[in-house]
């Protein structure tokens, strides 16, 4: 919201304008809030256009796997709440399913751009346009993987991928954006020698994320792949089935997703997959449907169980979407207006997590994280000289004058001292709730 503000006031890509900054991983997500942001400043606008875009997302998954998937992207309350977050999720899932839709229905230019959108509305739509067609190749139809085609399907990707490292290069000097580089410290490295202790990790975490959608689903997931293998062989089922599985598995490899992922903070690395399996599901009901009446009572009781799981699950997620709402509201947004009315026009603002306290602070805000601020994505060169993980030594390095950080970042150094405080025992974005008070700290002498 704040690159897209900025980007609507004439201020090209930027976090503090008008300097240009590579802090954002979605630019298609960023320049569709930049247009609502033309209309209204209100953040309703990318909730209802969040809203619209799984509208379409449903419709494009019901011409993959028929009603059935449609209805259950429909009625997933982790999808609603991705839609009303005003973030890129749906977005990315949308474009996703419309490159796979455009491919089994041999419009490989359409599939390309689709692709393309993929790419820049998430990194990880940089898997997609490599797998269309290598199913494409391996498929050996000659009209499939023609120069032409191939060339129809891998150019958009080519060039969307070029286009945002230019800007990355000519921004940061760095081919990817900061964000990469600022969690990359944090990418867990453990050897193949444990690989096998790994792989009952990731089963476990598979079960317990697709379970928090809905406890039956897991089983459901099973069933339809079994399902759609059996009666409905094929390239649609094998990449409704390949996707979510390298989606999956490279979110679990390439972040430090916590053992029990059940908190929307760190679920919507992992929810683009759940368009794929309701898809699976759609397919393989699809295919016992026209099997007679025994299989046509399994894919009702898939379906049901599915449904049921969801709508019992909706009390309690209405309960926990609300408690992160609230929060964001009674912490990041009370700090950000608190900023903007205690501060001078002129302040540097050093935060950990920026987020809306720049978007309502709207004073200059230097990211020491590094997610928006290149100086600080990559430290490695700061080590010899300043203590890389304590907040208030960055934010002095940096000459803010005020810094926002949590209580467990605050060492009690003397550069700064406490304006502000804003506590809480039961903080609940990042995983369940916890005590939790955040800091507004004014540089000493100030």
């Amino acid at each position: 919201m704040v690159y897209a503000r900025n980007l609507a006031q004439g201020h090209f890509f930027s976090y503090n304008a008008p300097d240009p900054e590579a802090g954002f991983t979605s630019p298609l997500w960023l320049l569709l809030a930049a247009g609502i942001h033309l209309v209204t400043t209100s953040v309703l606008g990318p909730k209802i256009m969040g809203l619209a875009v799984m509208l379409l997302l449903a419709m494009c998954s019901r011409r993959l796997g028929g009603w059935t998937a449609g209805l259950l992207i429909l009625l997933d309350p982790l999808l609603v709440f991705s839609a009303l977050s005003g973030m890129e999720v749906v977005l990315f899932m949308f474009l996703s399913t419309l490159s796979l839709e455009r491919f089994l229905a041999d419009k490989p230019g359409q599939a390309g751009v689709a692709a393309a959108g993929a790419l820049l509305s998430r990194p990880e739509g940089a898997l997609i346009c490599p797998l269309l067609a290598a199913v494409a190749w391996i498929s050996g139809k000659k009209h499939g993987r023609s120069a032409k085609n191939m060339v129809r399907l891998m150019v958009p990707s080519v060039v969307a991928a070029g286009l945002w490292m230019t800007f990355c290069l000519c921004v940061t000097g760095r081919p990817l954006p900061n964000t990469f580089y600022a969690k990359a410290v944090f990418v867990p490295t453990s050897g193949s020698e444990h690989l096998f202790s790994l792989i009952p990790l990731f089963i476990e975490d598979c079960f317990c994320f697709l379970s928090d959608s809905s406890p039956l689903l897991p089983a459901a997931a099973v069933f339809a792949v079994v399902a759609a293998l059996l009666f409905r062989r094929g390239q649609k089922t094998a990449l409704a089935f390949i996707l979510p599985a390298c989606l999956i598995i490279g979110v679990w490899i390439s972040r430090p997703l916590p053992q029990v992922v059940q908190a929307f903070y760190w679920e919507r690395y992992l929810i683009p997959a759940l368009g794929y399996v309701y898809i699976l599901i759609g397919i393989s009901t699809g295919a016992l449907w026209k099997k007679g009446p025994a299989a046509r009572a399994a894919a009702a009781v898939m379906f049901l169980a599915v449904l049921a799981g969801s709508l019992l699950c909706l009390p309690d997620k209405l309960k926990r979407y609300e408690k992160n709402c609230a929060d964001i509201a009674r912490y990041n947004i009370a700090a950000g207006k608190w900023i903007s009315q205690n501060t001078g026009p002129v302040d540097k603002i050093a935060v950990i997590d920026a987020g809306a306290l720049k978007y309502f602070g709207k004073r200059k805000t230097i990211d020491i994280y590094g997610l928006n601020d290149q100086r600080f994505s990559d430290l490695s060169f700061l080590n010899d000289r300043i203590d890389v993980f304590d907040a208030e030594t960055l934010a002095a390095y940096a000459d803010a004058d005020w810094l926002v950080a949590p209580l467990r970042h605050f060492g009690a150094k003397g550069a700064f001292t406490i304006a502000h405080n804003i506590s809480y025992s039961d903080y609940s974005i990042y995983i369940h709730p916890e005590p939790f008070t955040l800091l507004l700290l004014k540089k000493s002498g100030l």
